[in-house]
């Protein structure tokens, strides 16, 4: 119901959910429509102390279906209820959330039944980040006489993005159907279930939600979807069997567990790994602008003992798309992060590829060959509590064409942070220190001081210091953030391109403080390294030993 705390009177019901029916019958033929719809919560055209209220809607009930033959052209519908919602829409509006989708299962021996199924959640309608709309619902097909069987979970379109389930590095995910069996404990009964037929479509996501739990698709063609769904798990789920070129998107819990063939395509979706990526995956395509690849500090891959959190015996090609190596918020990764791939690294037609550091011990990428071309990119972040950068280990070519970039820039220390942080000034925020000391500003106020190895250089840049306004307390403008540290270790690097760790400069300052205008310091830049370095030009040097072997980032400190 959606009430008012200040008006109690004010108590307007939610949606009523959808009925349950049962049909069990020699033949059917649906040519209607059978609905168990969830109802909209009421919409409310009065306020409470200029407050407008929302009920939040009903979910849809359930449809089983067992018979003979099943024909016709009819609709099978469990749609959740959309919200309520006050008359007017301003700042005091609250807001309702969607109801869930219910659930429909039909077991036949024959079908010819070429009709529709309704199974997504209701609407939040104003279609604000602050309201919901519902959970998906499920379509179970199972053929009695061949055995084939296909869940279906379709969402009509409908993006049911939860402000509330938010990933690790802010990622928003939907409210997905869950996979569920009646009253069985999950969290203490494993089971398992076999379908011939995954099939996501029209936004519609599936989780399977508990660590005991298993799911398998066993047909080649079985993966089905049109780029808009995902599968998220906190079990095992296995596409082995399926074609390599995935038309679902996969997130992976931290308890679960996904296996692949050899050889996968993540073409204009998404794939988010922060458990296991088990079997035999070895080469990794990430094409089309929307498509991703996300490896975080908590997941791994089978055999990844003691060296890599990933050891991938194959290829990574890159054409568009973007990959995220991200270790920095998750307290699992506490010795660093190791990523290998195998058979070498291409980022081309504008691909992508972000890497993090970790906490620790930062952040290692091996790989037999790096290539960078066609306007390929790659970012630098490095860890600003501890201060560790990003080793890449190329014991082949690394080759960085005209017109691409390695960069950092901005991404060291933050505002005022960092051993050579520039100080607050009044009015004039000072510059940050690395290579020498930062710049003071007019106030006077001393510029960060110098830090490093001129001749190992690991150390991210410093954040240059504020500008505040002593008249006007709200005045306090950050200074520029600092440049991140990267260290390449390559049997031969050819570099035509751009790698640059640089500071960024101090916010711009539009307005007056008392007719004084206020100007925040610049951030200083990082470093770029390997273990014969001198100054911060970049040298060669071969090597196949593994960087945690080496303590390859330890000696350029």
């Amino acid at each position: 119901n959606g009430v008012g705390s200040d008006c109690s009177s004010y108590n307007y019901p939610g949606g009523a959910g959808g009925a349950a029916l049962r049909i069990v019958a020699g033949a059917l033929q649906l040519s209607g429509t059978v609905s168990m719809n969830g109802l909209a919560g009421v919409s409310v055209s009065v306020s409470c102390s200029g407050t407008y209220i929302a009920p939040g809607g009903g979910s849809g009930g359930s449809i089983w279906i067992d018979a003979g033959s099943f024909s016709g052209t009819g609709t099978l519908s469990v749609l959740g209820g959309d919200s309520g919602y006050g008359s007017q829409r301003n700042a005091n509006t609250y807001l309702g959330g969607g109801g869930s989708a219910g659930r429909v299962a039909v077991y036949y021996t024959t079908s010819t039944f070429s009709g529709a199924f309704g199974a997504s959640g209701g609407m939040q309608v104003y279609d604000d980040p602050l309201g919901e709309g519902g959970g998906h619902g499920t379509v179970y097909l199972h053929n009695k006489q061949s055995g084939w069987n296909q869940l279906l979970v379709d969402n009509a379109g409908i993006r049911n993005i939860s402000s509330s389930r938010v990933d690790t590095v802010g990622l928003q995910l939907s409210r997905p159907a869950w996979l569920l069996y009646g009253t069985v404990d999950g969290s203490t009964t494993a089971l398992s279930l076999v379908v011939s037929s995954l099939k996501l479509l029209g936004a519609g996501s599936l989780l399977v939600p508990y660590k005991l739990w298993d799911l398998r698709v066993t047909n080649t063609d079985g993966l089905e979807g049109d780029r808009s769904g995902t599968l998220y798990t906190m079990g095992s789920v296995d596409v082995s069997a399926c074609d390599p070129v995935l038309p679902i998107g996969f997130y992976v819990y931290p308890s679960g567990s996904l296996v692949f063939g050899p050889s996968i395509e993540a073409r204009g979706v998404m794939v988010a790994v922060h458990g296991r990526v088990s079997g035999a995956v070895q080469n990794i395509t990430v094409s089309r602008i929307d498509g991703s690849l996300s490896l975080y500090g908590d997941g791994q891959t089978d055999g990844s003992l003691g060296v890599s959190n990933f050891d991938f015996a194959g290829s990574l090609l890159v054409d568009q798309g973007s990959v995220l190596i991200e270790p920095r918020n998750l307290a699992s990764a506490p010795r660093g992060m190791y990523v290998t791939f195998g058979g070498g690294v291409t980022l081309r037609t504008s691909g992508s590829m972000s890497v993090y550091a970790s906490q620790a011990n930062g952040t290692y990428v091996q790989s037999a060959q790096l290539s960078l071309s066609s306007s390929a990119s790659m970012t630098i972040g490095g860890h600003t509590v501890s201060g560790t950068g990003v080793t890449l280990v190329v014991p082949g070519s690394m080759s960085v064409a005209a017109g691409t970039t390695i960069s950092g820039n901005g991404l060291g220390f933050p505002s005022r942070a960092g051993p050579g942080a520039g100080p607050t000034g009044n009015y004039g925020g000072t510059g940050a220190g690395h290579s020498g000391e930062g710049g003071r500003s007019t106030s006077t106020a001393q510029g960060g001081v110098a830090y490093g190895n001129t001749l190992r250089p690991a150390s991210l840049g410093s954040g240059g210091g504020n500008g505040v306004g002593s008249d006007c307390s709200s005045y306090n403008y950050p200074g520029g953030a600092g440049g991140a540290a990267l260290r390449i270790v390559a049997g031969a690097l050819q570099l035509s391109g751009t790698v640059s760790m640089n500071g960024l400069a101090g916010v711009s300052v539009s307005v007056s403080c008392s007719g004084t205008y206020i100007a925040p310091g610049g951030g200083s830049g990082g470093s770029i390294c390997s273990p014969t370095t001198i100054l911060v030009v970049l040298v060669v040097l071969r090597s196949g030993l593994w960087p945690e072997r080496c303590n390859c980032w330890a000696r350029c400190r």
